[in-house]
This record gives C-alpha cells, structure tokens and sequence, in this order.
C-alpha cells in the first residue's frame, strides 16, 4: 500500500527536462529534477572493458544544485557491478572484484532528495 501511494506522489511532480551529464564506455546519463527530488537515470552497453576491485569509470557528473548530501551506491543486475552517485556529483560504474572484459547491457534509474 506504502509503495502505491509513494509511487504516485512520484509521477505527480513537476520534473524539469532530462538533462545530459556525461557518457563514457558505452554508457550515457541524465538527470531530472522536482523540487528536491533529483533523478539519475544511465543507459547503454559496456563493450569489453576491464576493472579492478573497487575501480570504475566515471559516466557523469551533477551539478552542484543535484548533488546527494551523502554517497549512494546501488547494485546493477551484474552482481559485480554498482552505480555509485558521490557528494562531489560524480556518477560512476564501479566493480567490487577485478573484471577482465565485461559486456553489460545498463539501465539504471534512481530517485533521492537533496538539500535545499
């Protein structure tokens, strides 16, 4: 019942347009804003690159009014692979174990508060 009513709150914002932030390896990412509801969203497919525990490629970067007021990391459907979105606004594909070539297709949309 909670997620009902959380998910309709959701769709009857205002959002701005989507706004591009970056792409690398395959993968492009965008945002949208409502009041202090920002939305991440990345798409795309990496194409034979490597990681190493704890590396990651950077993707796109928020601007300063976007920017989580801490860390968030969350899991992609490849158990190795995380979308990490940094309080400095840098959004990151990074890896939790080494990866000699990887091909993943991403779709990745999250939604947080920030501070106003």
């Amino acid at each position: 019942m909670q997620q009902s009513v959380v998910s309709h709150l959701i769709g009857n914002l205002r959002w701005t347009n989507w706004i591009d932030i970056g792409s690398n390896i395959g993968i492009s990412a965008r945002y949208r804003k409502s009041g202090s509801i920002i939305e991440v969203y990345a798409q795309g497919s990496i194409n034979n690159k490597g990681f190493t525990a704890g590396s990651g490629y950077q993707i796109g970067l928020l601007p300063e009014n976007a920017r989580p007021p801490y860390a968030r990391r969350y899991q992609l459907t490849d158990t190795r692979l995380y979308m990490e979105i940094r309080t400095d606004g840098d959004v990151a594909i990074i890896s939790t174990s080494d990866i000699q070539s990887t091909h993943n297709d991403i779709w990745f949309s999250e939604t947080f508060g920030i501070s106003q």
